[in-house]
């Protein structure tokens, strides 16, 4: 229902729950354009909006490689993943139990996120 809310512009059936200023600012990057370099060190793009990790232009994302670069999600260390495309107005959730230390977790929440994708886009 919080992601059908985000999807709706802050709205769930009647009610509202967020403004669309604030759906509008949690889901857009609010990092700047240098802000993956380091002085030792230059990381992968990084996209955050308020609380939500936005795919952006990342290279490599747990969204997968099909979904839009508006999707923004959410991961938990046990291999959970919530992520929202608002293009395709589509929700996903996966559900894990493995820890993210194990190496496990990460490859298999795109390659999971990439099946969800083919099996609905033409």
């Amino acid at each position: 229902m919080f992601a059908q809310a985000f999807l709706n512009g802050g709205t769930y059936g009647d009610r509202r729950i967020l403004s669309p200023a604030s759906v509008h600012e949690m889901t857009r990057n609010q990092l700047a354009a240098n802000c993956g370099t380091g002085v030792t060190r230059t990381w992968e793009a990084s996209s955050w909006g308020i609380g939500w990790d936005v795919k952006g232009g990342k290279a490599r994302h747990n969204s997968g490689s099909l979904t839009s670069p508006r999707t923004f999600g959410h991961t938990g260390s046990s291999g959970s993943m919530l992520w929202v495309d608002p293009e395709r107005a589509l929700i996903c959730i996966m559900i894990g139990t493995r820890l993210a230390e194990s190496g496990w977790v990460q490859p298999r929440r795109a390659v999971f996120s990439n099946a969800v994708m083919a099996s609905i886009c033409d």
